[in-house]
């Protein structure tokens, strides 16, 4: 859940530009992340779907981060 929140909030924090709500989505990814890595250590039938879903959000999430970072960042240098 943590990493939809996440993704929501970047979202919003992006088309608002938003400061507090950028705040609020790193919050959400810190625990998604936490979740996940307490879930790994879990590993089972039960839970790998949503072990697979939570990584591939963060990874997007993480994806987009560096590209809007760094693309910009590489542009104007």
């Amino acid at each position: 859940m943590s990493s939809i929140l996440a993704l929501s909030a970047t979202h919003l924090a992006w088309i608002t530009e938003s400061q507090e709500t950028d705040n609020l989505a790193y919050h959400h990814r810190g625990v998604a992340l936490k979740g996940l890595h307490e879930a790994i250590g879990t590993f089972s039938r039960e839970n790998c779907d949503a072990i697979l879903a939570a990584s591939m959000l963060l990874s997007w999430q993480a994806t987009e981060w560096y590209v809007n970072y760094f693309g910009e960042y590489e542009s104007q240098g």
